[in-house]
């Protein structure tokens, strides 16, 4: 037989120390990083292992079984995060429990059980999901939104517009080569309108005075790269 092992996370530590997990809270909230930390941790529970995943402050907890493995969330106030977990993994190896700990803070660190930093514990969950490690961010579509809000605060697009799905995978791809092979601002905004001219209205048109393009390439001087 399988023996139990107990697995406790450190939340927010995995979260605020992994790319994915900090863009989700900065864009989401909360309560959106911990789901996508939760939805992790189920597609990787093996059966006789519990799994916790502890959060600082007030909060409602959770608790099922998935697959023969426990999942539960809860919130250590009015103890702090670090103490439960310290508290649980002693509670662990006093009833003979296998206890690991996932975080890369060293104050969490309980004698007599394992401990895994957030970094690579992110990369097991993906392994153990069926998923491949993640590619480093891909910031074109941060930029293309924040170019057609810079646009519209210019006049040069009527607010609100939304750029077609084909005109934004073009113009993600282009902004993907640009930044892979480091190209001047001066190019990235002169080739960027040339797409955006031929499948949506730029004001003004004709531009003689090239005002889309200036203020196209300063925008590219201060987010390209």
């Amino acid at each position: 037989m399988t023996s139990v092992r107990r697995i406790i996370i450190d939340g927010y530590n995995v979260i605020r120390t992994n790319p994915s997990g900090s863009r989700i809270e900065l864009a989401g909230g909360g309560a959106a990083a911990r789901q996508w930390l939760v939805d992790l941790c189920r597609r990787a529970m093996r059966p006789q292992e519990q799994w916790h995943i502890i959060f600082d402050g007030d909060g409602g907890g959770e608790a099922g079984d998935s697959s023969g493995a426990q999942l539960s969330v809860r919130f250590a106030a009015p103890l702090t995060a670090d103490a439960l977990i310290r508290d649980m993994a002693a509670d662990a190896l006093a009833t003979g429990i296998d206890c690991l700990i996932v975080s890369s803070d060293g104050e969490v660190r309980a004698h007599g059980c394992a401990l895994q930093d957030s970094g690579s514990f992110y990369d097991y969950l993906l392994r153990r999901g069926g998923k491949k490690a993640a590619s480093p961010p891909d910031r074109a579509a941060e930029i293309i939104d924040k170019l057609l809000a810079y646009l519209s605060e210019c006049g040069h697009i009527k607010k609100g517009v939304t750029l077609s799905a084909e005109l934004r995978d073009a113009l993600g791809e282009l902004l993907r080569y640009f930044g892979a092979e480091k190209i001047k601002p001066q190019k990235i905004a002169r080739d960027a309108e040339q797409l955006l001219r031929e499948g949506m209205q730029l004001s003004p048109s004709p531009d003689t005075e090239k005002s889309v393009f200036r203020n196209m390439k300063h925008f590219f001087e201060k987010h390209a790269g």
